[in-house]
């Protein structure tokens, strides 16, 4: 872990003498409460985040933690506790409404456990009220303007990383509802490139910003971690997603899927010796149906390399008009297997139906798609003809959804024939390995 103050403990939850939290002449014992939650142990991230939050110098704590170091789980601790006192106002700022949802969770399944009752539970405006008068409330960065008007003893930005305007939303809309002395704000998130959140976690080494102290904590800081599940996860991502994940990160992640894609990559000619030709096939409605022709061709160690020879897009055709299309791409190219988006039933259907066009559903798993596609690339293994320039753009352009907390691409114009390519040559995996 590297914390960017001295003198913040790790390893047990200090409650100073100067902190609010007492009753009466009673301190909390903050450890106590949270074993009472049900987290016996808090390791060493969540313990950092939650003395952080205590210490009296620091209103600002921005957390840069890996997946699995229990983020989420030390932030709504620490809003269940102050949500103890009276009167007081918790807002928790999630990307989404799926991150929304664990939060609202956690915080009724701690009210339940300390036998605290609720006067007002109203999902659909994401408030909670307790029966001595505090607070909690739920929004997102896009809906921060619902949550103004009030004082915050605390606002936690839950994957922060992921609030493309949230520099804004805090600095114009949410910091000036932090008037109280005690009032304070957490930032926690694994990163996301060098957003607004890397600003805010420098701040934390700034002498500039003294009230201002900054977390950053791997995967290997949580001993209940299973280290075949991280290997896993290495071998199934790109290094830079990995770094980006489990070892938190800001410089290494660019958000391109494909960062070796290179010149070596691209061919002027097709005159090699393959064996078989196969179709990737993205349907689309709205949007444009995508194709790929893959020729397999096997060097002298008996290694398969795939040649993209063409690719294409259709916007706005019929069914029998797309039909006509593979047909006359599959003839040209005496394709033997036609991989296709298994969303797309009733297309499959009626291409073997009525266009007596046989397709196989494709295999869709982003993560080991992309993870393969970028094995080929960086073997060089992949290439694509130089004539196929879209698809080119898309492979240099195409980029993780950063505002999703699911692995996925970004849904745009160059997604449709990225996918095309990921149904051919994962699918047909099995001739590549």
């Amino acid at each position: 872990m590297e914390i960017s103050r001295t003198g913040l403990r790790t390893d047990t939850v200090i409650v100073p003498e100067d902190s609010w939290f007492h009753f009466g002449e009673t301190k909390i014992n903050v450890a106590k409460y949270a074993a009472l939650l049900g987290y016996e142990e808090l390791i060493s991230p969540q313990v950092g985040l939650i003395n952080a939050y205590l210490h009296s110098d620091y209103r600002f704590i921005v957390g840069c933690l890996s997946r699995r170091t229990g983020k989420t789980i030390a932030a709504n601790v620490i809003a269940s506790i102050v949500a103890l006192f009276p009167n007081t106002n918790i807002l928790i700022i999630c990307p989404n409404y799926s991150l929304a949802n664990i939060s609202w969770d956690l915080q009724a399944k701690y009210f339940q456990k300390m036998g605290i009752q609720l006067t007002k539970s109203n999902v659909r405006d994401r408030e909670m009220v307790t029966e001595h008068g505090s607070m909690v409330k739920l929004a997102s960065a896009d809906r921060a303007d619902s949550a103004v008007g009030r004082s915050y003893d605390l606002i936690i930005f839950d994957e922060a990383g992921l609030h493309e305007n949230g520099k804004d939303v805090f600095d114009i809309a949410l910091r000036p509802t932090l008037d109280k002395v005690t009032s304070k704000c957490l930032f926690i998130s694994t990163p996301r490139g060098e957003n607004y959140f890397k600003e805010f976690y420098d701040r934390g080494f700034d002498p500039l910003f003294p009230s201002w102290i900054s977390i950053h904590s791997t995967w290997r800081d949580n001993p209940r971690a299973i280290v075949s599940d991280i290997e896993e996860a290495r071998k199934s991502m790109s290094v830079a997603k990995f770094e980006q994940e489990y070892e938190a990160r800001f410089t290494t992640f660019e958000g391109q899927a494909f960062l070796t894609f290179d010149e070596e990559n691209i061919t002027n000619h097709i005159d090699y010796p393959f064996y078989e030709f196969v179709l990737g096939v993205d349907i689309g409605f709205r949007d444009p149906t995508a194709c790929v022709v893959l020729g397999l061709w096997k060097d002298e160690a008996e290694l398969t390399h795939a040649v993209c020879v063409e690719s294409w897009e259709e916007i706005g055709r019929s069914t029998a008009v797309i039909a006509n299309k593979l047909r006359e791409t599959i003839s040209k190219w005496n394709a033997e297997c036609v991989y296709i988006d298994s969303a797309a039933a009733q297309t499959k259907y009626d291409l073997a139906e009525i266009y007596d066009i046989s397709c196989i559903n494709a295999q869709k798993s982003i993560i080991e798609g992309v993870s393969f596609m970028n094995m080929l690339i960086d073997s060089k293994r992949l290439v694509i003809l130089d004539e196929c320039t879209f698809l080119i753009s898309s492979l240099r352009n195409i980029t993780w959804d950063t505002r999703s907390e699911r692995e996925k691409l970004v849904h745009n114009k160059y997604i449709h024939l990225i996918d095309a390519l990921r149904y051919a040559a994962y699918t047909h995996r099995h001739e590549m390995i």
